[in-house]
C-alpha cells in the first residue's frame, strides 16, 4: 500500500490539502479518499507523512512519550515572512521610529492584549469598561478588573525582564502578580498547585479535558523547562525561536503548576521568550486578542495535540496562524492611524492655533457624543506629563469645544457638539 500511495497523484493532492490546514482526523475523514484508497488508508498515510518529519521535544506527556512536531512548507513559508517582517524596521511606517509614537502604539497593544487574555480566563468587564480603567488608571472595583490590571502591569513589565534567565522565582513572580488580590485563597498567588484534585474542564459541558502531570514530577519538568527556555537559540539543532516560544506556551499551559493563571502565565513567558530574542514587533501585538475570537480552535489544538499521539504541529500550526493575523491587525490599525493623522494634519491648516492632541480629541468627539474626558485618561492616551494634557483640555474649555464639570474629587471636559461637528464638516477638508 505504501508504494502504491507514494506513486499516486490523487493521494499527494490529498495530503497537500490536509497538511495546508493541519487537519486531524475528525475533520480528514470527510475528505473524498483517493481513487483505489478508503479513507482510512489515507488517514494512515498522512501519519506516516508526519511522523516521517517529526522533531521530538523535551515535553513529556502524562503517558511517558515525548510531544513531537512535524513543520510543513506552509508553517516554514510563515516563519520566512515573519522573520523577514521582524529583520527590517522599513517594513514598518515612520511612527515606530518616533518614540513617543512608538509609546502610544505600544501602551494601545498591551491594554488589548491585558484585556483578551483576562477575558478569556473569566474577567467578566467589557473592553470599553476595561480601557477606561487602564487610561484612567483607575482602582479596580471588582476580580474582573483586577484581573485586567494585573495582566496589563505584568504585560508592561516583561521588556524589562528580556535579559533575566527564567527560573522558578521569576514564574511565580509573573504569575502572583497577574493573580494578585483575584484568587479565593491568596496562598494560591505566587506558588505551585499543592496536589492533583485539579483538571482542564469544557465551560459548557464540564467534561474533563485535561489532568495536568502529577505534582510530584511538577518541579523536575519545570527545571527542564527553564533549560529548554535559556537555552543559546543559536545551538546546533535549536529550534526557530517563533517554534520555541510557542512550544513554551504550550508546555505551560499542559503542566498547569498553578491552581489559577496558567493560560495567561504560558502566554506572558511566550512574549517574555520572544522580546528576550529580538524579535522586538510583538510589544505592539496583541496575540491574545486573535485567540479570543478563535478560542475553540485553541482549545482544540491542546486536545488535538494531547489525543493524536502527542503531535504538537496542531498547537503549533494555530500559533503562527495567530501571529499572523495579530501582525495583518496592527498593519490595520497603523493604516487607520495614518489615515486620521493625515485628516488631522489637514484640519490643523485650518485650526493652527489647536495641536494635534487636541484635533485627534475633537475628532472622536465628533463621532463618540456620550464620550467625557479627564486630564488623567487625556494623558496617558498620548503620553504626555499631567500639565501639558491639562492644558490641552483647558484651552478647549476656553475655546468653547469642551465644558468643564466636577465629578466627585475631579474634573471632567464634556464635548460641546455642536460647535465640534461644525469643524468636521467637509468644507474644511
Amino acid at each position: 500500500m505504501l508504494e502504491q500511495a507514494v506513486a499516486s497523484g490523487e493521494m499527494a493532492s490529498c495530503i497537500r490539502s490536509a497538511q495546508a490546514s493541519y487537519h486531524g482526523w475528525d475533520t480528514f475523514k470527510y475528505h473524498t479518499p483517493p481513487a483505489g484508497f478508503s479513507i482510512e488508508q489515507a488517514w494512515a498515510y498522512l501519519k506516516f507523512v508526519r511522523s516521517s518529519h517529526r522533531t521530538d521535544t523535551p515535553v513529556l506527556a502524562v503517558n511517558g512519550e515525548t510531544f513531537w512536531y512535524s513543520l510543513t512548507s506552509g508553517m516554514h513559508q510563515s516563519l520566512s515572512a515573519i522573520d523577514a517582517q521582524m529583520g527590517s524596521i522599513a517594513h514598518f511606517p515612520a511612527s515606530y521610529t518616533d518614540h513617543k509614537k512608538q509609546a502610544e502604539i505600544r501602551l494601545s497593544s498591551i491594554r488589548e492584549e491585558a484585556i483578551a487574555s483576562s477575558q478569556m480566563e473569566g474577567a467578566n468587564t467589557s473592553r470599553k469598561v476595561a480601557k477606561d480603567i487602564l487610561l484612567k488608571n483607575s482602582r479596580p472595583h471588582n476580580t474582573s478588573e483586577q484581573m485586567i490590571v494585573n495582566n496589563y502591569q505584568v504585560m508592561q513589565k516583561l521588556m524589562s525582564l528580556k535579559d533575566a534567565d527564567l527560573d522558578l522565582r521569576m514564574l511565580l513572580d509573573i504569575q502572583k502578580e497577574l493573580t494578585e488580590k483575584t484568587l479565593a485563597d491568596e496562598q494560591d498567588s505566587g506558588a505551585l498547585r499543592a496536589g492533583d484534585d485539579i483538571h482542564v474542564v469544557n465551560g459548557i459541558t464540564g467534561e474533563i479535558v485535561h489532568s495536568p502531570p502529577q505534582r510530584e514530577v511538577l518541579e523536575q519538568e519545570l527545571q527542564k523547562l527553564f533549560k529548554y527556555a535559556n537555552a543559546d537559540p543559536d545551538g546546533g539543532g535549536a529550534a526557530h525561536p517563533i517554534i520555541t516560544a510557542s512550544i513554551l506556551h504550550f508546555w505551560l499551559a499542559y503542566l498547569h503548576p498553578f491552581a489559577d493563571g496558567n493560560g495567561r502565565t504560558a502566554r506572558a513567558v511566550f512574549y517574555w521568550y520572544l522580546l528576550r530574542h529580538g524579535y522586538w514587533l510583538f510589544q505592539f501585538l496583541a496575540v491574545s486578542r486573535v485567540i479570543k475570537k478563535t478560542k475553540r480552535q485553541y482549545e482544540a489544538t491542546f486536545v488535538y495535540s494531547e489525543t493524536d499521539e502527542n503531535d504538537l504541529t496542531y498547537f503549533l500550526h494555530y500559533a503562527l496562524k495567530v501571529i499572523g493575523r495579530s501582525i495583518d491587525d496592527l498593519a490595520a490599525y497603523q493604516k487607520k492611524k495614518s489615515e486620521q493623522g493625515d485628516t488631522l494634519r489637514d484640519l490643523q491648516k485650518h485650526l493652527n492655533t489647536l495641536n494635534e492632541r487636541q484635533i485627534q480629541l475633537l475628532k472622536y468627539f465628533s463621532t463618540h457624543a456620550e464620550a467625557v474626558v479627564d486630564i488623567a485618561t487625556h494623558r496617558t492616551r498620548h503620553q504626555v506629563v499631567y500639565q501639558t494634557a491639562r492644558t490641552d483640555l483647558l484651552e478647549l474649555a476656553e475655546l468653547g469645544y469642551l465644558t468643564v464639570v466636577r465629578n466627585k474629587r475631579k474634573f471632567e471636559f464634556v464635548p460641546v457638539l455642536g460647535r465640534i461637528r461644525v469643524l468636521f464638516r467637509s468644507d474644511h477638508g
